[in-house]
């Protein structure tokens, strides 16, 4: 980590720290750290959530799974991520980062800002996303449609499960109002793109939101803007939150990276 964001934040807000790490008082969410730390967690089971761990716990973890190598190995990986979160050598004041729910990984959306911090191109997973009224066409989505195994039909449905709930939460945000297509809500309401950015759109065959993003692509081309989808076949809406065990998300990792060092 380089900012103090998503569970890091929280983390210090309880007690100065992450991961173990005693940190400077009175930082800010978002602000950057003085120098890069080293934040292990483990990777919990699906429905779970990943659990943040010291440097200490690190090497009792890797010591289970690999006797007699836990300290060594602890010490490699630390050592690795850092040297290769500082070799990036982005500029980052020109970097913007934001988050879905699990954090503020640069992987998960990010955008290039010129030197008037006025971003000129993003790289989001969900560019428009529209919670206003699941039953339209746009997301129409069956598990027939696609041939995956039979296994997965539960997690995929829980999946889709929260995007349903997501959409009454946003009904009783505004009640007894039927039609809330407003831009203030989704972008993909909006008619006036002239402030829009350049876009590369990341899509997931499997992301209950890949609908908003096909819908949204086209209409921004329409208006004249520069617009990439790179879609990840196979993928599901949390695919790039699995950075060192899935080769999609390291993939993502590195066109984004260099996306950013050609502009």
């Amino acid at each position: 980590r380089g900012y103090i964001t998503g569970s890091g934040w929280a983390s210090y807000q309880k007690d100065g720290t992450v991961c173990g790490i005693k940190l400077p008082e009175g930082l800010k969410e978002s602000d950057k750290l003085p120098e890069p730390i080293y934040t292990p967690s483990t990777k919990a089971e699906i429905g779970d959530h990943d659990e943040n761990i010291s440097y200490e716990r690190s090497i009792e973890v890797l010591e289970k799974k690999y006797p007699g190598h836990g300290e060594e190995y602890a010490s490699k990986i630390k050592d690795a991520t850092i040297a290769l979160y500082k070799k990036c050598g982005f500029n980052d004041t020109q970097i913007y980062m934001t988050g879905d729910s699990a954090g503020g990984e640069l992987y998960v959306a990010c955008g290039l800002t010129d030197n008037k911090h006025q971003i000129r191109h993003l790289f989001p997973m969900y560019a428009a996303i529209d919670i206003t009224d699941t039953s339209k066409t746009i997301y129409h989505w069956q598990y027939s449609d696609y041939d995956m195994d039979p296994t997965d039909e539960p997690f995929i449905r829980a999946r889709l499960n929260k995007f349903i709930y997501v959409n009454n939460v946003i009904r009783l945000l505004y009640p007894g109002i039927e039609n809330v297509e407003n831009p203030l809500i989704s972008p993909v309401y909006s008619h006036d793109f002239s402030k829009f950015p350049d876009i590369t759109i990341i899509e997931a065959e499997f992301d209950y939101y890949l609908p908003s993003n096909k819908y949204f692509a086209p209409k921004l081309r329409q208006a004249g803007k520069n617009v990439d989808e790179v879609f990840y076949k196979g993928m599901d809406h949390g695919f790039l939150d699995r950075s060192g065990s899935c080769n999609q998300s390291e993939d993502l990792l590195q066109l984004i990276a260099s996306e950013i060092n050609n502009n």
